[in-house]
Order: C-alpha cells, then structure tokens, then sequence
C-alpha cells in the first residue's frame, strides 16, 4: 500500500504535501514517525524541515498577534481619559484650559515615575506561572497590589501638599507669578485628580499580572468601560443638569469624573483577577472547612483517630485546599494555594520587586531627563516658542506610533517570561526573533508612511506656516527613529520577560549620558535637538542588540 491517504495516519495538514511525493509504505497509523524518519534520510529532510519550522513561526505568530492587537487597543484608549476632559474644559474658557495643561503635566509626570510597577509585575508573575509556582505568582501580585496602593496614597498626599509647588516647576513659574486665577483652577483639578493615583497604580499592576497571564482583552475591555464611565459623567459634573437644579462643578468634574471612572476600573481589575489561577483564596474559618468535609462525606466523622492530635496542636491550622509546608502531612490538597494571610517569612518576596521597580525607576527618569532637557534646550534655543510648538508636535507623532511597537513590546514581555519560567531557552530565542522581525517590519512601514507624507501631518495640528515647516523637517528624522524604535522597544519587553533590569536601567543610562551632552553642546535649535534624541535613540538600539545577541 502506497502512501496515499494521509488522514489515515494523522499527519498535519502543513506536512501532507512535502510527504505525498515519498512513496514510502504505510503499514499501520503509527507510521507517521516512520514517515519523517524516512524523509529525514531522503532529500526531502530539508523539505520537512522548512514546513516544520514554517507551521512554528505560524503559532508564534499567532500568539504575538492575538496578545498585540487588544494591547494596540488599550495603548490607544488609555489617553482618552485627558482627551475627553480638555474637549469639555475647553467650553468652560480659556482659564480652565489653560489650567488644563500643567495640572495634566503634573499627574501624568507622576504616573510616568511609577509606570514601573506595572513593568516589573509581569515579567516576575509570568516566570513563575510558567514554573507553575502559583503561590508565588500570587503573592507576589499581592504584594505588588500593595505597594503600588503604598505609593499612590503617598504621592496622592504629596500632591494635596505640594501641588502649587509642582505646578510651578512644570510651568516654570509663569503660572504661580503671572494667573493666580489660572493657578486656582490648576490646583483645584490636580488635587481632585491626585485621588485617583491609587486607584491608578493598583490598576496598572492588576494589568500587568494579566499580561503575565497572557490575557489583554481584559485590560481592553476595563479601558473602554472606563473611558465610558467618563464620558458620561463629564458634561454632567462640569455643566450640570439645569432640570434638576444642579449647576456642575467646572473643572473640578472633570477631575472628579475621571477619578469616579478609574476606581470603576480598578474595582474591575480585582474583580477579574480573583476569577483566575492566581486569584487569592477566601480565608474560611475551622468550622466551615468542617462544614464543607460534613457536606462532602456525611458517614465520615469531623475527627477520626487516625489524626495525631498531639502533633496536630504543634501545627498551625490551614484552611482545606490550602498547602502544607515541606514535611507536613497534607494528603492530597492542591499544593498552589498560598496561606492567608500571610506569614512574616512572605514578606521576603517583595525583594524581587523591589530590586526590579528600583533599577526600572533609575530607567525611568533618565528617559523622562532626556525628553525634558529636550523640550528645555528648545525653549531656550533659536526657534523659541515656534521650534517649542513644531517639538511639540513632532514628539506627539513619535508617541503615536510607538504605540503599535509597545503593543508587540507587550507580547513579547509576556510571552518570554512564560517561556523563562518553563525554562524553554530555545522558544524563547524563537519568540526574541519573531518579535524583533515584527518590530523592525512595523518600523519600517512606519519610516516610509511618514516619509511620505511628512509635509502634511502637521497641518493636522496647525495652520501655522512656520511650525509645519519646522516639523515636516524634524519629522524626517523621526521617520529614520522608526526602525530603531522597533529593535529598542521591542528588545526592553524581551529583555524585561527575562527579569533582565539592570541591564535595562544600565543601558537607559549609558544612552542618557550619550546624548544629554549632545543636547547641552547644541546650538538648541529644533534640528540640533532632534538629532540628539536620534543619537539617544541609536546607543538604545545597540545596547538592546549586542545584549539579546543580534549585532
């Protein structure tokens, strides 16, 4: 019998064609392995094994889109929270638009500064689910729950302190000096919009323990629901419902609104997260484990004498399902469930995440230090406020678009950590190697769409001929940044999957002190600027190269 029919001996639909042309016997429905054996000795081994690796980059790539694509959408959402409220603050005046910005400024600072926790949740709860440590993973989601609500009523209360000062650093001194009224209305919206920062930074970690869990529709649908919630509640807090003799609040709903939907979203995140593996158990006191047993087995007595009461005295009580210490008798229950609460000895676990937020947070500010000695160096420079209004526009265009490339950032963090976990170096090479062909391929259609249309994007921003002269230029040099763009952001989610932070702090560093000299040395003309922030963008992409093996 010729091997004819291939369904017989289950032969994936990829590997029919290459093995219809090897006219080999098929004697029984295992011969499949004897089929490859036979091709891997024929010259059709080569053959096989293309499709084989072709079917692979497939899965990958399957996997990479299906967790991109909803991260795509909730990159995409999350600034609509600010968008909506300057699009209803703008019908109140030009005072409360103008407070708008700083007050903005000041919270998104603040949130950029502790973007960290998010970053480091994922990468640590991914390697140990892929190690199948489900305690871990939930302890440490916990204590990241922790520390990121810690740090937000902290910096919550700091703003409500010092939230004039803040306000004059962003803005200079010209608010504090010059618009008391504007300077009002900017303190009112920032400590109204400072009681959401908890709410904010428990969210982003419960986000990223559902990225480590491969889930981003989740996120995705939180982030619509949110935005949702603000859109109806912002005409209503700031104009008011006449009918109803309630005049609004102004500036101040606009912040209160947002704040009302981002502790909607949190509730949301806590809810969704205690329906997975790592959701934490419900503490149950001693009777009702004996209830449950009562209800399970009713012929079985709550007490039998094979239990070694003495020995039991010297063990603390754990709830049924809940896991035993190393030598304990602790029959057949599930061994992934952590105690409740927790012992003084789990506090230990929060070394991880700390060292991990402490090198991301030296990362963080040497990124934020070199955007804003930018923005600086341009404010002082030749071009004044036209090359500031052009810089402006040209950083908003880099922004946009390194939303997609954060999208396959977050996939491949995710992916790598579960990988690192499963101790599978070999897939996690494979899946470094399709996220970078993803990142470089994007850049470069990037590249190309603006370098196309260059001259006219800024006219989408304003009708003034000087600042869409100076931006179609710099644009031509934030085109160039995209396939650099794709290897540096990227390689960080490949690197932060596998727990590499210190070197992701080092090398944001090390480009810091590449291109912060540049900058300072600088005529600050917008050319001059934004060549520095290419060179910063270069001794990214080759630190991020030489230590993910790509150079």
């Amino acid at each position: 019998m010729l091997f004819d029919s291939v369904e017989q001996v289950g032969i994936p639909q990829s590997l029919k064609w290459p093995l219809l042309r090897v006219k080999a016997p098929v004697v029984h429905p295992g011969a499949y392995a004897y089929h490859l054996r036979f091709c891997r000795r024929s010259r059709h081994s080569s053959v096989v094994k293309k499709v084989m690796e072709e079917e692979q980059d497939w899965k990958l790539d399957r996997r990479i889109l299906e967790l991109a694509l909803p991260a795509l959408g909730t990159l995409a959402i999350d600034p609509l929270l600010s968008l909506v409220d300057t699009a209803y603050v703008g019908h109140l005046g030009s005072d409360p638009l103008s407070a708008l910005a700083p007050a903005t400024g000041v919270f998104t600072a603040t949130f950029l500064v502790f973007n960290f926790l998010s970053q480091a949740t994922t990468p640590l709860v991914g390697q140990a689910l892929g190690s199948r440590d489900l305690a871990t993973a939930r302890r440490t989601v916990v204590l990241a729950q922790i520390f990121a609500a810690t740090t937000g009523i902290t910096s919550c209360t700091a703003l409500q302190l010092w939230g004039t000062k803040a306000l004059a650093l962003v803005s200079g001194g010209d608010i504090v000096n010059q618009s008391p009224q504007v300077l009002d209305l900017a303190v009112t919206y920032l400590r109204l919009r400072a009681l959401g920062l908890p709410a904010v930074l428990v969210g982003n970690v419960s986000s990223g323990a559902l990225r480590a869990l491969l889930d981003t529709k989740t996120p995705l649908r939180i982030a619509i629901g949110c935005n949702v919630v603000n859109a109806v509640l912002d005409p209503v807090l700031i104009f008011g419902i006449p009918a109803f003799g309630f005049s609004g609040i102004g500036i101040g709903g606009a912040a209160l609104s947002t704040v009302v939907a981002e502790w909607v979203s949190v509730v949301w995140f806590v809810l969704a997260l205690a329906q997975t593996e790592i959701g934490l158990p419900i503490p149950r006191t001693a009777s009702q484990d004996a209830a449950e047993r009562l209800r399970n087995d009713p012929e079985q007595p709550l007490m039998t004498p094979s239990i070694d009461v003495e020995k039991d005295k010297e063990r603390p009580y754990k709830p049924a399902g809940v896991a035993q210490e190393d030598g304990e008798d602790g029959g057949d229950d599930d061994d992934n469930h952590a105690s409740f609460p927790p012992s003084p000895l789990i506090l230990t676990q929060i070394v991880p995440i700390l060292q991990a937020s402490g090198a991301l947070l030296l990362r963080t500010v040497s990124l934020q230090s070199v955007l804003l000695l930018s923005t600086t160096t341009i404010a002082n420079g030749p071009d004044g406020q036209l090359g500031l209004a052009a810089h402006q526009v040209s950083l908003q265009v880099w922004l946009f678009l390194s939303f997609v490339l954060d999208s396959i950032e977050t996939a491949a963090q995710a992916l790598i950590a579960e990988s690192t976990g499963q101790g599978q170096q070999r897939q996690c090479k494979a899946i470094a190697k399709r996220s970078l062909l993803y990142g470089v391929g994007l850049g470069t259609v990037a590249m190309l769409m603006i370098l196309g249309c260059h001259q006219y994007v800024p006219q989408l921003f304003t009708s003034d001929d000087s600042i869409v002269h100076l931006a179609a230029g710099t644009l031509i040099l934030v085109a160039c940044m995209q396939p650099l763009d794709g290897v540096a952001f990227v390689g960080d989610g490949i690197l932060s999957g596998k727990g590499d932070f210190k070197y992701m702090s080092f090398m944001m560093v090390a480009s810091a002190a590449v291109a912060i000299p540049v900058l300072i040395m600088g005529d600050g003309s917008l050319e001059a600027t934004w060549w520095g922030l290419f060179l910063f963008m270069v001794a990214r992409t080759g630190g991020v190269a030489l230590r993910i093996g790509v150079a």
